[in-house]
């Protein structure tokens, strides 16, 4: 709950902020409140000037959609945050591993072999 609350004054403090949003959202989606982490995720997104953590948006939007079953939401943010990933020239491999894992997941559950 800490981090929520000083998050949330940080997007007070600082409404352009996407390091704030994204903390933000990463604190709502540790609690469980899938929507509005989401929006949070989408307005670091918005907020966003080509960092190289932008990925990181992206992911966490992702994982989000992916939680709500909007696969197709979350399919376009994973892809997304690879590329941003690729062209950011970082190493987090264990983060890059679980959005790999998740786009994966997708892409098998809108197989034909998985919707018979």
């Amino acid at each position: 709950r800490s981090a929520y609350s000083a998050f949330k004054q940080a997007t007070i403090r600082e409404p352009s902020s996407a390091d704030a949003w994204y903390g933000l959202g990463l604190s709502l989606e540790n609690q469980k409140r899938l929507l509005s982490a989401l929006d949070a995720y989408a307005t670091a997104i918005t907020h966003s000037d080509n960092s190289a953590d932008e990925w990181t948006f992206y992911a966490g939007k992702g994982r989000v959609c992916f939680a709500l079953n909007r696969l197709e939401e979350a399919k376009k943010a994973l892809e997304t945050a690879i590329t941003r990933y690729e062209n950011a020239g970082i190493s987090y491999p264990d983060e890059f591993q679980e959005i790999s894992r998740l786009l994966q997941e997708i892409n098998e559950k809108s197989s034909p072999a998985y919707i018979k």
